[in-house]
């Protein structure tokens, strides 16, 4: 028999309680990707960011520690680092039609970031993503 609503929405907020009192640490790789997403951001967007540059690598660390505590866990990893890239990305592209890495507000790009967090996607195939993604991050840093 499945729970009610009322359970599972009870059982959920106790979850949320629980991993609301973990405290998370940034690892090295986690950081660096971070790091290296906001300068290319920085250096394609120049002045046009609402924000200072502290501050959106701030919000992204928040973000990347939120879904650290999501999956119960307390070092925020790569993964949790491109949940957090992915967000932004996603905002952008809805907010102004373009993103730096070129992520759409619909269509494929969507349908494959819910897969792959759903964790409908093989080891393999996410590494590689992130390591497409981490590259193509590498070339905008290239450029001036």
């Amino acid at each position: 028999m499945e729970p009610t609503v009322e359970e599972s929405s009870s059982e959920l907020w106790d979850y949320l309680k629980l991993i609301s009192k973990l405290e998370t640490h940034l690892s090295d790789e986690a950081k660096e990707f971070l790091s290296t997403y906001v300068s290319a951001l920085r250096k394609v967007a120049g002045d046009s960011l609402p924000k200072s540059t502290s501050e959106v690598t701030m919000t992204l660390y928040r973000i990347a520690a939120a879904h650290t505590k999501l999956c119960n866990r307390v070092e925020t990893i790569i993964d949790d680092a491109m949940v957090a890239i992915m967000l932004l990305e996603e905002s952008f592209a809805c907010a102004y039609q373009c993103s730096l890495l070129g992520i759409e507000s619909k269509g494929q790009d969507v349908e494959f970031i819910y897969q792959l967090l759903d964790g409908d996607i093989s080891d393999s195939t996410r590494n590689e993503y992130f390591q497409a993604l981490y590259e193509k991050l590498l070339l905008v840093l290239q450029f001036d």
